[in-house]
């Protein structure tokens, strides 16, 4: 797959990291579509659930689809997922009871997350080493400004006249063309599947009924793949001590974000009054910083470059440089953020802030991502769902009590815990850089320079 045209590849990296947009915009779109807890009677806390379920579905849906697309095939993987999160799209949208919706919220999350945990397979199946660092680092940044952007859209309908559940039509009309885009543009990427299919065509055309590709000779059936297909990624999420304190690094720092969906409108309403449509634009400071990590990714590939160089072959830890700055900058901009949102500072300040943090959740999530993908090779869709599954279980978590958290501890207090958390995990990946070599040759999952 390496050879095809440029232009094609980017072509399919466009519409995945659109596609992962999407299935992001999806996550948050509820936060501030609050006429939902008038409409049903429900509190805070149960309402926050339509975006905690959302989550965790994404969540638990990388540990069953994500190695079935490396027994089945990718875009099999993909076609299935979007129509099936299209389904309960429906089921959200159209649903007049409220544990239908959420139902519906948690089935949507489940089966968009193959695109969170399989695309990056994708990726590198048709980008070489040396040049996956940028397309990767686009792709891994578009469903980090998902959540950053649904809010607005949120926020103005919710505002607006008109009614509340067009923030969830508008997202299924977008879903249903990209589906169409799908179809058209993204093929077949997986080597062992189109082995299979080339192994059926010479039998078809030579007569010969010996030729068999290896993935046709295994006798696993598919629900016996459904079955043991969390094992996987769950082994290496246990056993690979690195991608464990990477998985739980992401988690912290997505955790964090998602918190931000139910602290960052309290937070701006009770310090500034801003209404709910300017609560909604409050959240695209953390979109400009992440599209900021996108800018950086070329310096950092060029950084990749040079040390590849410098060493004679690559390693997937020369990726961690971009992990180090990003490391540093989330406690920087979380203390920034807790001595900026008082009344006597200007809203931008927080604003500014918390843009910062969305650079600095960029560069983590790039760095993780593209270091899954170069050491785990063939496994990395698996290595990738063990990732989204630790980060989604936390991003889910983390908004459940976080309203609590600002209103018992204050605002000030909350977000400067937050940054002594983000800090304790700093040296993290300064220590991986200089010892992350021994420590992946250890690992029945990662690649090593002998293969």
């Amino acid at each position: 797959m390496y050879l095809l045209p440029t232009w094609r590849k980017w072509l399919i990296v466009a519409t995945l990291s659109l596609i992962g947009l999407d299935i992001c915009l999806l996550s948050s779109c509820w936060s501030l579509s609050t006429d939902i807890m008038d409409e049903y009677h429900v509190s805070h806390e149960v309402f926050v659930l339509g975006i905690s379920l959302y989550i965790f579905g994404m969540a638990c849906g990388p540990l069953f689809l994500s190695p079935i697309s490396e027994f089945y095939g990718r875009r099999s993987t993909y076609i299935l997922g979007l129509v099936l999160c299209m389904c309960f799209q429906v089921v959200t949208c159209f649903s007049k009871n409220f544990g239908a919706m959420l139902f519906g919220r948690y089935m949507s999350g489940l089966f968009g997350s193959v695109f969170l945990s399989v695309a990056p397979g994708t990726i590198a199946d048709i980008f070489s080493k040396e040049t996956i660092g940028v397309p990767l680092s686009v792709y891994s940044l578009t469903p980090f400004l998902g959540p950053n952007l649904a809010p607005a859209l949120a926020g103005g309908i919710t505002q607006s006249p008109i009614n509340y559940m067009w923030t969830f039509y508008i997202l299924l009309i977008f879903t249903g063309a990209l589906f169409v885009l799908l179809l058209i543009v993204v093929p077949e990427t997986y080597r062992p599947v189109l082995l299979k299919r080339k192994a059926a065509e010479l039998r078809k055309s030579t007569g010969n009924k010996d030729l068999y590709a290896p993935l046709e000779k295994s006798q696993q059936s598919l629900f016996r793949s459904i079955i043991t297909a969390p094992k996987r990624p769950l082994s290496v999420l246990i056993f690979d001590p690195m991608m464990t304190v990477l998985c739980f690094y992401s988690g912290v720092i997505l955790g964090i974000v998602y918190l931000f969906f139910v602290s960052i409108p309290y937070t701006f309403k009770q310090v500034y009054h801003f209404n709910i449509f300017e609560q909604g634009l409050a959240f695209l400071g953390m979109a400009v910083g992440m599209f900021s990590s996108s800018i950086s990714s070329q310096y950092f590939s060029k950084l990749y470059l040079k040390l590849c160089k410098k060493n004679g072959h690559p390693e997937p830890e020369f990726r961690f440089p971009s992990l180090m700055a990003g490391g540093i900058l989330a406690p920087v901009s979380l203390i920034l953020l807790a001595f900026t949102t008082y009344k006597q500072c200007h809203w931008i300040g927080a604003i500014i802030s918390s843009g910062i943090y969305g650079l600095s959740t960029g560069l983590i999530i790039t760095s993780i991502f593209t270091y899954t993908v170069d050491a785990y090779k063939l496994y990395a869709a698996s290595g990738a769902a063990a990732n989204t599954f630790t980060r989604c279980t936390m991003a889910a978590i983390f908004p459940l009590f976080g309203l609590q958290m600002y209103q018992g501890l204050g605002i000030h207090y909350a977000t400067l815990l937050l940054a002594c958390v983000s800090l304790l995990l700093t040296p993290v990946p300064f220590i991986f850089y200089k010892f992350g070599k021994t420590l992946r040759e250890k690992s029945p999952y990662a690649w090593t320079d002998d293969e």
